[in-house]
């Protein structure tokens, strides 16, 4: 297999660049807050018709989900684009304060650039929601390329540009090909002709970030750091998700998987990745 990689780095998205559901659940939280205190509802039951929405899409956080709210039923094309605006504005504002880079992120995507290594995000969550979050963290131009769901349709009004970034390539995932599977690894070292013991595959999962990266033979580090979140926050991911709770329990709970390095701090990856001597190659 001849590449013109010496290494390539796989690394997960939530909770290993940025904590997803510390920022996450309280973005939510205000949503509902702000559509309830205009339409004069309850919470639970809001939350509820969320849930139904998620467990149908079967994806938490599908962007489109206000408008299929039964609230919205009978509403007028313009009432509904008021609740939209409502929930939108009070998600961002929380969204702004709360969506923050790990330490050492940036400076070693900064590092992994400059070494002419391509840094590659491998996520469950859709491509599209994937490459927003990349953008308004300002690391989309650090990245050569980002694999994840492929999503459910956008609608018309929401056109591509407005989310245009500077990835190179995106692989658009089916969901046998999402993680813990590790047909999406597989599909992106095919493609790009890369042997797995260049490969260093980072996350916070064990079981679905680690565990698939061993299995093709892959360095398989583990974010241990990932798994701090606050209490608070995960039991609204537990009211929130089509899982069942028991699941949801046991998520951030630690699998019988021994990673390859074990990391606190994504800086690290500076000192473990491996490089040959003398001049690496581009990948424009």
């Amino acid at each position: 297999m001849n590449s013109i990689f010496h290494a390539l780095i796989l690394t997960d998205l939530d909770n290993t660049l940025y904590n997803w559901l510390d920022y996450f659940a309280p973005s939510f939280r205000a949503m509902v807050h702000a559509l309830c205190k205009k339409i004069g509802i309850c919470e639970e039951a809001l939350i509820e018709d969320f849930k139904r929405i998620y467990r149908e899409k079967r994806f938490i956080e599908y962007s489109f989900s206000v408008q299929e709210l039964g609230i919205c039923r009978g509403r007028s094309k313009e009432e509904i684009g008021n609740l939209i605006r409502v929930a939108k504005g009070a998600f961002s504002r929380v969204r702004r304060k709360r969506l923050q880079l790990y330490p050492g992120v940036e400076e070693t995507l900064l590092w992994a650039h400059k070494k002419k290594i391509p840094v590659i995000g491998v996520t469950n969550t859709s491509v599209f929601q994937g490459e927003r979050r990349l953008c308004r963290l300002r690391i989309d131009g650090l990245f050569y390329g980002l694999a994840g769901w492929e999503g459910h349709d956008v609608p018309e009004e929401y056109e591509e540009k407005e989310y245009s970034s500077k990835i190179l390539r995106k692989w658009f995932l089916r969901f046998d090909e999402l993680k813990p599977s590790a047909k999406g690894y597989l599909r992106i070292l095919r493609e790009l002709k890369v042997p797995p013991k260049v490969v260093y595959i980072v996350g916070d999962s064990l079981e679905r970030d680690v565990v698939p990266a061993l299995q093709i033979g892959a360095n398989a580090i583990w974010a241990k750091y990932g798994q701090e979140v606050e209490p608070k926050n995960f039991q609204t991911l537990c009211l929130i998700t089509y899982r069942d709770q028991e699941k949801n329990s046991n998520m951030y709970e630690k699998a019988p998987t021994i990673p390859t390095v074990t990391i606190n701090n994504f800086g690290e990856l500076q000192q473990i990745i491996k490089l040959p001597p003398g001049f690496l190659p581009g990948f424009n």
